[in-house]
């Protein structure tokens, strides 16, 4: 084994609690590692609460824009991208990660890329990243449901939020704690 490096704080996982806690440490003097196997901001910034939340956005503005009339508003009858829909999502996942890597950098929080194993008391062994492991979190999320004419198939919640070309009928997660709500997509783009 090589010569460890000295921290006064190694903290695994860079989710909420992770990198919130890294910070805090460095902000109180401390010298911290951050040891985190995908990117930094957990299941919640990259493949949970956020995707999800910019996902729904969308679909609320496509029925606001439908219900506009109601408004005095005249508009043809609206079509989404769903391309477009998915790059904004992406992007805007994209710039909040950059915003944490951003804090934990400015405040001296060395963020090591790999898999975290307490070996004793003081001392933390870290195995290199591949990216064939999962991404941040110390439990499998929770499957979702795609409800279809032929029945239910099983599908990680990380499917719906990579789903390229936009599905062909209705769908609605199930099951799923990232807030995976009824999108209501329809026979496809236009």
């Amino acid at each position: 084994m090589t010569q460890p490096h000295k921290y006064d704080l190694v903290v695994i996982g860079g989710g909420p609690g992770g990198y919130v806690a890294a910070i805090r440490a460095a902000q109180l003097g401390a010298k911290v590692a951050l040891v985190e196997k995908g990117r930094v901001g957990g299941t919640c910034l990259n493949h949970g609460c956020i995707p999800t939340k910019v996902l729904v956005r969308s679909v609320e503005a496509l029925h606001l824009v439908e219900e506009a009339s109601a408004f005095g508003v005249m508009v043809e009858k609206p079509t989404f991208d769903f391309a477009r829909i998915m790059t904004r999502k992406d992007e805007i996942v994209a710039r909040l990660v950059g915003g944490v890597e951003g804090l934990l950098k400015a405040h001296r929080v060395e963020v090591v890329s790999g898999t975290a194993t307490i070996v004793e008391p003081g001392l933390v062994l870290v195995k290199p990243a591949s990216s064939k492991q999962q991404a941040a979190g110390s439990r499998q999320p929770a499957s979702c449901f795609q409800l279809s004419g032929t029945g239910f198939r099983k599908r990680h919640h990380r499917y719906w939020l990579c789903l390229r070309p936009p599905p062909h009928r209705r769908f609605r997660c199930a099951g799923c704690p990232y807030q995976c709500r009824y999108l209501g997509v329809e026979g496809g783009p236009g």
